[in-house]
């Protein structure tokens, strides 16, 4: 296993990926909306200056971290799409996804915090621990519109 910054000739397994993934939670993808970026993941990520990385096994996507530049605050970083398909979890994939992703935001100057946020859930108080263990807080100051939908938690790593 493992990790590699994105590349546009990994796009169209980084779409299947997210197909499992959708299936296996059971949610809708779009190549419009939320879920654009899957589509378009070196114009979302790379392009503006943050970074989304892949987990590789046998040549497949096993699991993906993107980190993207908040329009609202260059400063910040959105840790998005952190996935790891079922039977690669437990395996510390997702330890060495958030470890390159952390480690990118604190090489880059510019970037002050990182900022998460997630659906509660039964199985996201797992999640929000994994997060409180690295150091993530709650959210102290207030979120942006579209940020606060109902039921939705927000941490922040401060670098």
């Amino acid at each position: 296993m493992q990790i590699v910054p994105f590349e546009k000739s990994w796009q169209t397994k980084v779409v299947r990926f997210f197909q499992i993934q959708a299936s296996d939670l059971h949610w809708e993808l779009t190549a419009n909306g939320d879920e654009e970026d899957i589509y378009n993941v070196h114009e979302t990520y790379i392009t503006p200056g943050g970074r989304f990385f892949v987990a590789i096994d046998r040549g497949q996507v096993v699991g993906t971290i993107g980190m993207q530049i908040w329009e609202d605050n260059s400063s910040v970083l959105l840790l998005r799409r952190f996935h790891v398909l079922r039977h690669y979890r437990e395996k510390r994939y997702g330890s060495r996804l958030m470890d390159q992703a952390e480690q990118f935001a604190r090489d880059e100057p510019n970037f002050e915090k990182i900022w998460l946020w997630f659906e509660h859930c039964p199985r996201s108080l797992i999640a929000e621990n994994i997060y409180r263990s690295r150091g993530f807080v709650p959210v102290q100051e207030p979120l942006p519109v579209r940020f606060c939908k109902p039921g939705r938690f927000a941490m922040e790593l401060r670098l």
